[in-house]
């Protein structure tokens, strides 16, 4: 695979420069880091150790000394600032050098969607760092050929964290996953071969993660949260309002079917959770209230469980195209297509009522950073489905240029790209209401992905004038 500018060295120490000067205006104007009440759930299961799979138990973990260190959020945000930007700059840095670097981090460390939620303590944040810590540091491997295998295994630990930070984040990992496997398999493979090879690998390592994950997290939680639960009873509720006729719901007693027509809309799963219609509908009125779902009655009983999966599955295989309409909707919903327009969150700067000890705050909209975003927040450039176009068509043209050149860019635009739009077939069939931050590390990597083969192209262009100049110019002088 050919690696531009290898010969020559890329400038590391730059990168390395651009991140920390970048994280530490981050941190100066969101500190100590906003909190909503998931932040404040894994904080306190981090000063507890009474951990809980309904979030990520390994985030916990992670916050757990940084808090006996400084009690708060501030060095998560420190952390996960650096994580964010060190994996980006790393990434453009193995594959430019100067302007271009410099050029291609500035504009995807300021892009407006990426910097209103990036002082979150998130574990959509998180997973998004260690996802570009993970490509970082397997295509910085091509630099420096000594560290190579030492490289890759840090790579490979950062695609376990990845996938261990939210329960949806295996589709993602997968793209991530096949490019550091096909960097890895570099010069033992010819190029056809490798990169099936590489597809396939990094769907393996991706399930193998997931599956250790998974062991890990059972063996370390006080409390299953059975998250898959709540998305069944919202499916079962979808199928049920998107049916003309009556659906046998009864394993969702004593919530009736016309409770489920009450509260159910695309736009989340909160209305059925709490038992009324938080959100307005066309007039502005909210609809009634009504019986919510039985969450915590799934949670405990085994048997009921049992039951809600077979009435579940059935009812899919029943009404496929009820189930079908209800999950476009709410990935409509998501992506920000009409009618739900309004993503939740795409500008978050408070900190949230808590017995914490961390201090809450209100929305800050008086700074011109914050004032800057929420008058954006409503413009297109903040709108999910656009950059799903973008990452589908830039996912098929990398695919043919990575596939003609064999260039290193290509290849990581490629995995970029990709992993944005599985992110997304994940999210269609198990988000539960249209946040904005579910739709977070699609945004970053289709425009890191863009970023790169907008590069590309642009030297690749002044390469090609250079050399017809040259060619010209021995012509002349014959």
């Amino acid at each position: 695979m050919t690696a531009q500018g290898f010969s020559e060295g890329t400038s590391f120490t730059a990168a390395a420069g651009l991140s920390l000067v970048w994280s530490v205006l981050m941190l100066f104007i969101w500190y100590p880091g906003s909190m909503s009440t998931d932040s404040i759930e894994i904080l306190r299961q981090a000063r507890t150790g009474d951990l809980s799979d309904a979030w990520s138990p390994y985030l916990a973990l992670l916050w757990a000394p940084l808090d006996k260190v400084s009690p708060g959020p501030q060095l998560m945000l420190l952390l996960q600032l650096l994580l964010y930007s060190l994996g980006a700059a790393l990434t453009l840095a193995s594959l430019f050098r100067g302007a271009a670097l410099a050029l291609g981090f500035l504009i995807f460390s300021f892009w407006p969607p990426l910097l209103g939620i990036i002082g979150v303590i998130w574990s959509d944040i998180f997973m998004a760092g260690f996802l570009l810590m993970a490509l970082g540091t397997a295509t910085a491997s091509y630099q420096h050929a000594q560290r190579r295998t030492l490289l890759l295994a840090i790579s490979f630990l950062f695609l376990f964290l990845a996938i261990s930070m939210r329960h949806n984040a295996g589709a993602a990992v997968v793209p991530i996953a096949a490019a550091v496997v096909f960097m890895a398999l570099e010069g033992r493979l010819r190029f056809v071969a490798r990169f099936f090879v590489s597809v396939f690998g990094g769907a393996a390592v991706a399930v193998c993660l997931l599956a250790l994950a998974s062991i890990v997290s059972s063996q370390i939680v006080e409390k299953r949260a059975h998250l898959w639960t709540v998305i069944a009873q919202y499916d079962i509720a979808g199928i049920a309002a998107a049916s003309t006729g009556d659906v046998d719901i009864s394993v969702l007693a004593p919530q009736t079917l016309e409770d489920v027509r009450t509260l159910y809309t695309p736009r989340s799963l909160v209305p059925l959770m709490v038992g009324r219609q938080v959100h307005e509908d066309e007039g502005g009125r909210p609809s009634k209230s009504a019986t919510p779902f039985q969450y915590d009655h799934f949670q405990e009983n085994p048997s009921a469980r049992t039951a809600l999966a077979e009435t579940w599955m059935q009812l899919v295989a029943e009404f496929p195209w009820e189930y079908l309409a209800h999950r476009s909707a709410v990935f409509a919903s998501l992506v920000g297509l009409p009618p739900f327009e309004m993503l939740w969150g795409p500008v978050f700067s408070r900190i949230d009522e808590n017995d914490l000890g961390v201090q809450s705050r209100p929305s800050d909209h008086e700074t011109f950073y914050f004032e800057t975003l929420n008058e954006l927040a409503a413009a297109d450039i903040f709108k999910p489905y656009y950059y799903l176009m973008a990452s589908v068509v830039g996912l098929i043209v990398s695919v043919a240029f990575f596939a003609a050149t064999n260039r290193l860019t290509f290849a990581v635009a490629t995995a970029l790209f990709g992993s944005g739009c599985l992110h997304m077939v994940g999210l269609f069939f198990a988000t539960g209401s249209a946040d904005f931050r579910y739709s977070h590390w699609m945004i970053a990597a289709t425009v890191l992905a863009s970023l790169i083969v907008l590069i590309e192209l642009i030297e690749f262009a002044g390469r090609l004038a250079a050399s017809r100049l040259e060619t010209l110019a021995k012509g002349a002088q014959e």
